[in-house]
């Protein structure tokens, strides 16, 4: 009796898990669409990030959980088991910018709080921000394509590695099994907070951020001058307009990139995020617009740019003890710094004459 008591009562219903739910909702956005929706793509239609979609593909075999092998370095230690692998594609990407370079990973360095790869692939990487990784392959099963993908807490796509025709699969999925984490627990992912705002300009010592600006003696000494001043970055350009800033039209990126283009003006083009940034030193060829990107489409580096999303472009003068150095940067709508251009030079030189002159021209012709 006790028994058919027990069956009787009502049973509790297991909670599903999320994980399983997204999975079937993504695979029924690909089932309703004639051509695969980027990941990125894919997660903002079903209104999450990239990060838990990479989580949820765990559950299909598509995605690998990576250990975090602890350390100042983290997950960031990942790019220095790399070199054997041979050429790889690294990407680093926001949220109007795609940077790509195709080379073999240098082992990364700490710097303080930060870390750097120098070489083929140019990174400069906060290791905090590297908090979730996964080894995916997707694409069919003839043609299936390898990478390593990195994300921040809020599930915002960091760094992505993808193998090349000319990467050692051997190697690479040799690296993945030994990173593998199958018991790691399921990653929750945060939404991110709204940005805090910039202090009010009344606020800001304008006269000691400018004094301060012209004693500069290195350009990467920057973003100290903004912390010690309590500055946003677009805030300090629009501050120092007339001074050290001239503000530019949108195209003003888009001529520039031509302008090397046509004159074979090397050039380094600085893209990031939180937690990376990547750089490629060296000339520009294949410029070519299509609809609202800006694309740089060269052997061995890929720069896809939305240009629609330019809201404030400026053309930048930093002193140094080596002469002053000359830049545009552009920004999006929220004060979100897109891509920065600058003259390509060797450590400790400055700037190429051709870069000067060039940028002075499209300051010229492309002056708000």
């Amino acid at each position: 009796m006790t028994g058919l008591v027990a069956a009787m009562r009502p049973q509790a219903r297991k909670t599903p898990d999320p994980r399983a739910v997204l999975l079937a909702e993504w695979r029924a956005l690909l089932d309703s669409r004639p051509t695969p929706p980027r990941a990125r793509d894919a997660a903002e239609t079903l209104g999450v990030s990239e990060g838990a979609l990479a989580e949820a593909r765990r559950l299909s075999g598509e995605a690998t959980a990576l250990r975090d092998p602890g350390g100042p370095m983290g997950l960031v230690a990942l790019l220095g088991a790399l070199a054997p692998l041979g050429p790889l594609l690294a990407l680093t990407r926001n949220g109007a910018c795609v940077h790509e370079k195709t080379g073999v990973y240098a082992a990364p360095t700490p710097h303080g709080s930060m870390a750097q790869t120098l070489g083929e692939i140019d990174l400069r990487l906060t290791p905090a921000q590297w908090v979730a990784a996964y080894a995916l392959v997707e694409g069919s099963a003839d043609r299936p394509r390898r990478s390593l993908q990195v994300f921040d807490a809020h599930g915002e796509a960091v760094h992505k590695i993808h193998a090349t025709e000319a990467t050692d699969l051997a190697a690479f999925e040799a690296l993945v099994d030994a990173w593998a984490d199958p018991l790691a627990p399921p990653h929750a992912f945060t939404p991110r907070p709204p940005s805090r705002p910039d202090a009010p300009d009344a606020a800001i010592d304008c006269e000691g951020l400018m004094s301060a600006w012209a004693r500069l003696e290195h350009s990467h000494a920057f973003a100290g001058l903004l912390d010690r001043f309590g500055v946003g970055r677009a805030q300090a350009l629009r501050l120092a307009e007339g001074r050290f800033a001239r503000r530019l039209r949108p195209e003003a990126v888009e001529a520039a990139l031509c302008a090397a283009s046509r004159r074979g003006v090397a050039l380094m083009v600085f893209v990031g995020n939180r937690g990376a940034v990547q750089i490629h030193s060296g000339p520009v060829r294949r410029v070519e617009p299509m609809g609202p990107w800006v694309n740089v489409l060269d052997p061995g580096f890929n720069l896809h740019l939305r240009a629609d999303r330019l809201a404030g472009v400026w053309l930048v003068r930093k002193p140094s003890i080596r002469g002053e150095i000359h830049g545009i940067e552009a920004f999006d709508g929220d004060g979100a710094l897109i891509v920065q251009l600058f003259g390509a030079r060797a450590p400790g030189q400055p700037a190429p004459p051709g870069w000067r002159v060039l940028v002075e021209e499209v300051a010229g012709e492309m002056a708000c």
